[in-house]
């Protein structure tokens, strides 16, 4: 997540700050502000993010004996809080449909 080179992984804001998000802390009865909360939004729109997901994250651990499927608890919270909506780094004249679109092609 801090790596310089996958900056556009991850939404960012119009500082080119990565937007965090806190659903986890919630969930957890935890501060916003905790540490161990701190998760970024993935760039769904972001190609090279998507198959840095797929075949560092997803593909590794299905491939492990024992699993038949992926649970991607909050997967849609990007979408949810319109985060997408206000990242500098998504394409111009994106929309919710085409959030949607992306969202749906990674699962």
């Amino acid at each position: 997540m801090r790596d310089p080179s996958m900056a556009d992984f991850f939404l960012r804001d119009s500082d080119g700050a990565p937007i965090t998000c806190n659903v986890f802390c919630r969930s957890m009865g935890l501060g916003h502000t905790d540490p161990r909360c701190l998760a970024y939004y993935w760039n769904w729109f972001n190609a090279s993010a998507v198959e840095f997901y797929l075949g560092e994250y997803l593909r590794p651990l299905v491939a492990q004996p024992g699993y038949d499927a992926v649970f991607f608890d909050g997967a849609d919270e990007w979408m949810k809080q319109g985060v997408w909506a206000r990242a500098s780094n998504v394409p111009r004249g994106a929309n919710a449909s085409a959030a949607l679109e992306v969202m749906v092609q990674v699962r």
